[in-house]
Protein backbone atom coordinates (compact mmCIF):
# COMPACT_ATOMS: atom_id res chain seq x y z
CA UNK A 1 0.00 0.00 0.00
CA UNK A 2 1.13 3.30 -1.07
CA UNK A 3 0.04 6.23 1.31
CA UNK A 4 0.43 9.61 -0.82
CA UNK A 5 1.43 13.20 1.24
CA UNK A 6 2.46 10.86 4.14
CA UNK A 7 3.72 13.56 6.38
CA UNK A 8 5.27 12.32 9.54
CA UNK A 9 4.19 8.97 8.84
CA UNK A 10 1.64 8.58 11.30
CA UNK A 11 -0.72 6.65 9.16
CA UNK A 12 2.11 5.13 7.12
CA UNK A 13 3.23 3.31 10.29
CA UNK A 14 -0.42 2.22 11.29
CA UNK A 15 -1.15 0.73 8.41
CA UNK A 16 2.12 -1.43 8.71
CA UNK A 17 1.63 -1.99 12.42
CA UNK A 18 -1.59 -3.39 10.60
CA UNK A 19 -0.15 -6.30 8.32
CA UNK A 20 0.42 -3.83 5.33
CA UNK A 21 3.39 -3.51 3.27
CA UNK A 22 2.95 0.19 3.79
CA UNK A 23 4.95 2.75 1.85
CA UNK A 24 5.38 6.38 2.68
CA UNK A 25 5.48 9.24 -0.20
CA UNK A 26 5.55 13.14 1.13
CA UNK A 27 6.81 15.96 -1.16
CA UNK A 28 8.32 17.73 2.04
CA UNK A 29 11.90 16.83 2.91
CA UNK A 30 11.18 18.23 6.57
CA UNK A 31 8.31 16.20 6.69
CA UNK A 32 10.06 12.99 5.61
CA UNK A 33 13.09 13.92 7.81
CA UNK A 34 10.36 13.68 10.93
CA UNK A 35 8.97 10.87 9.91
CA UNK A 36 12.47 8.80 9.65
CA UNK A 37 13.23 10.15 12.95
CA UNK A 38 9.98 7.76 14.04
CA UNK A 39 11.41 4.73 12.05
CA UNK A 40 9.84 1.92 10.95
CA UNK A 41 8.15 2.40 7.31
CA UNK A 42 9.76 2.82 3.75
CA UNK A 43 9.76 6.52 2.66
CA UNK A 44 9.95 7.84 -0.47
CA UNK A 45 10.23 11.71 -1.57
CA UNK A 46 7.64 12.33 -4.58
CA UNK A 47 5.16 14.64 -6.20
CA UNK A 48 1.41 13.02 -5.59
CA UNK A 49 1.03 14.63 -9.32
CA UNK A 50 4.07 12.19 -10.72
CA UNK A 51 4.43 9.34 -9.15
CA UNK A 52 7.94 7.60 -9.11
CA UNK A 53 6.33 4.54 -9.62
CA UNK A 54 5.21 1.61 -12.24
CA UNK A 55 1.63 1.57 -13.04
CA UNK A 56 -0.09 -1.15 -10.74
CA UNK A 57 3.15 -0.81 -8.44
CA UNK A 58 0.82 -1.39 -5.48
CA UNK A 59 -2.61 -2.79 -4.45
CA UNK A 60 -3.75 0.26 -3.01
CA UNK A 61 -3.04 3.93 -2.56
CA UNK A 62 -4.05 5.90 0.41
CA UNK A 63 -4.70 9.99 0.43
CA UNK A 64 -5.54 10.66 4.48
CA UNK A 65 -5.83 14.57 4.77
CA UNK A 66 -3.92 14.93 2.01
CA UNK A 67 -6.31 16.25 -1.08
CA UNK A 68 -7.13 19.02 1.12
CA UNK A 69 -3.79 20.82 0.13
CA UNK A 70 -3.22 19.90 -2.99
CA UNK A 71 -3.19 22.36 -5.60
CA UNK A 72 -4.18 19.81 -8.37
CA UNK A 73 -6.40 16.92 -6.89
CA UNK A 74 -7.22 15.64 -10.07
CA UNK A 75 -4.22 15.00 -11.52
CA UNK A 76 -2.93 13.11 -8.04
CA UNK A 77 -5.94 11.60 -7.85
CA UNK A 78 -5.31 9.97 -11.57
CA UNK A 79 -1.75 9.19 -10.94
CA UNK A 80 -3.28 6.82 -7.26
CA UNK A 81 -5.08 4.83 -9.33
CA UNK A 82 -2.46 4.72 -12.32
CA UNK A 83 -0.20 2.85 -9.55
CA UNK A 84 -3.04 1.25 -7.75
CA UNK A 85 -4.76 -2.03 -9.01
CA UNK A 86 -7.70 -1.86 -6.08
CA UNK A 87 -8.48 1.37 -5.30
CA UNK A 88 -7.90 4.42 -3.36
CA UNK A 89 -8.88 4.98 0.24
CA UNK A 90 -8.82 8.76 0.88
CA UNK A 91 -9.76 10.35 4.45
CA UNK A 92 -11.00 14.09 3.86
CA UNK A 93 -12.53 16.35 6.58
CA UNK A 94 -15.39 16.95 5.74
CA UNK A 95 -16.39 21.17 4.40
CA UNK A 96 -19.60 20.77 6.47
CA UNK A 97 -19.11 19.26 9.55
CA UNK A 98 -18.48 20.80 13.06
CA UNK A 99 -15.03 19.94 12.83
CA UNK A 100 -14.64 21.38 9.37
CA UNK A 101 -16.20 24.69 10.36
CA UNK A 102 -13.56 24.65 13.38
CA UNK A 103 -10.56 24.34 11.32
CA UNK A 104 -11.71 26.91 8.61
CA UNK A 105 -13.00 29.72 11.34
CA UNK A 106 -9.38 28.79 13.67
CA UNK A 107 -7.41 31.00 11.00
CA UNK A 108 -9.81 34.04 11.74
CA UNK A 109 -8.21 34.22 15.18
CA UNK A 110 -3.84 32.83 14.21
CA UNK A 111 -2.53 31.65 11.68
CA UNK A 112 -2.62 27.61 11.30
CA UNK A 113 -2.09 25.38 8.63
CA UNK A 114 -5.59 24.65 7.37
CA UNK A 115 -5.27 28.41 6.02
CA UNK A 116 -4.14 27.16 2.76
CA UNK A 117 -6.70 24.03 2.45
CA UNK A 118 -9.25 23.27 0.35
CA UNK A 119 -12.01 21.22 2.22
CA UNK A 120 -14.55 19.32 0.28
CA UNK A 121 -18.01 18.38 0.67
CA UNK A 122 -19.12 14.86 0.06
CA UNK A 123 -21.36 16.02 -2.56
CA UNK A 124 -17.55 17.92 -4.55
CA UNK A 125 -15.78 14.58 -3.62
CA UNK A 126 -18.45 12.47 -5.25
CA UNK A 127 -17.88 14.56 -8.09
CA UNK A 128 -14.19 14.50 -8.49
CA UNK A 129 -14.35 10.68 -8.75
CA UNK A 130 -17.74 10.22 -10.81
CA UNK A 131 -14.49 11.39 -13.55
CA UNK A 132 -12.58 7.83 -13.48
CA UNK A 133 -13.80 5.11 -15.36
CA UNK A 134 -14.86 1.76 -13.24
CA UNK A 135 -14.63 3.64 -10.11
CA UNK A 136 -17.32 2.45 -7.91
CA UNK A 137 -16.87 5.11 -4.16
CA UNK A 138 -18.51 4.46 -0.72
CA UNK A 139 -19.29 7.34 1.40
CA UNK A 140 -19.75 6.71 5.09
CA UNK A 141 -19.37 10.42 6.64
CA UNK A 142 -19.52 13.03 9.36
CA UNK A 143 -16.64 15.18 10.30
CA UNK A 144 -14.48 13.35 8.85
CA UNK A 145 -14.86 11.50 5.48
CA UNK A 146 -14.02 7.79 4.90
CA UNK A 147 -13.97 6.94 1.61
CA UNK A 148 -12.95 3.68 -0.36
CA UNK A 149 -13.03 3.69 -4.01
CA UNK A 150 -12.69 0.30 -5.20
CA UNK A 151 -12.08 0.00 -9.26
CA UNK A 152 -12.62 -2.52 -11.67
CA UNK A 153 -9.72 -5.14 -12.15
CA UNK A 154 -6.67 -3.85 -14.69
CA UNK A 155 -5.41 -6.81 -15.41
Amino acid sequence: MLEIGCGTGHFTRWLSDEGLAAVGLDFSAAMLAEARTLDGVPLVRGDARRLPFADGAFDLAALVTTLEFLEQPREALAEALRVARRGLILGVLNRWSVLGLQRRLAGFFRPTVYDAAHFYGVGELKRLLRERPGAQASLPWGGFIGMALMVEDKG
